[in-house]
């Protein structure tokens, strides 16, 4: 019977992982400004996941259990209200403003946002009961990826000290050549009695 037991859990969990969607880095026109890093569609519901160790300064908040960070709390519960207001009503329930933290050793749920680790966010996502059927998680993850539109990228200019160093070893990278050039044509002309 535990054999049993075992296989059925493997089962699921395999089922679990094939039958999630996952939509990265996208934005919605009501909230232009707004980041959706990671939207997880699985069995188990509707993350809407930040990451808590970028963008913002670290600032603990004295009585706060989870020591999350204010800023990164309240962008990861308007991201997943953003999300809930573009699904349809049936699934709202289903959706949850998630903020991953690396430093995080468990899980806490701080204003309706679930503060915890990327590794327990996969446990929580795989052992969770499952409320969405296949056919709903792919709903719901085609009608958010028409909804949204890629984030755009933040334009990377290079700094002059880094053309600068470019343009040394280009001239270097020349004025080597050249000069090998020039040695094998006379050593060359040498050998060659023609």
């Amino acid at each position: 019977m535990a054999q049993t037991g075992s296989i059925e859990r493997g089962r699921r969990a395999g089922l679990t992982g094939s039958r999630r969607r996952e939509i990265r880095d996208v934005r919605h026109a009501s909230q232009p400004g707004l980041r959706l890093e990671r939207v997880l569609v699985a069995p188990s519901g509707i993350y809407v996941v930040t990451a808590g160790d970028r963008g913002v300064p670290r600032q603990r908040v004295p009585g706060d259990p989870a020591g999350a960070v204010v800023a990164h709390l309240d962008r990861a519960g308007e991201a997943g209200r953003l999300v809930a207001a573009l699904v349809p009503a049936r699934y709202r329930l289903h959706v949850r403003g998630v903020l991953t933290r690396a430093d995080e050793a468990g899980a806490d749920v701080v204003g309706g946002v679930l503060v915890t680790s990327p590794g327990t966010l996969e446990h929580v996502v795989q052992h969770s009961p499952v409320v969405l059927s296949t056919s709903e998680v792919t709903e719901v993850a085609l009608r958010l990826s028409a909804l949204t539109e890629p984030f755009p990228e933040a334009s990377v200019v290079p700094s002059r000290g880094r053309w600068r160093r470019r343009a040394a070893l280009l001239g270097t990278v020349a004025a080597t050549g050249a000069s090998f050039v020039a040695l094998t044509h006379e050593k060359l002309a040498a050998l060659l009695p023609w």
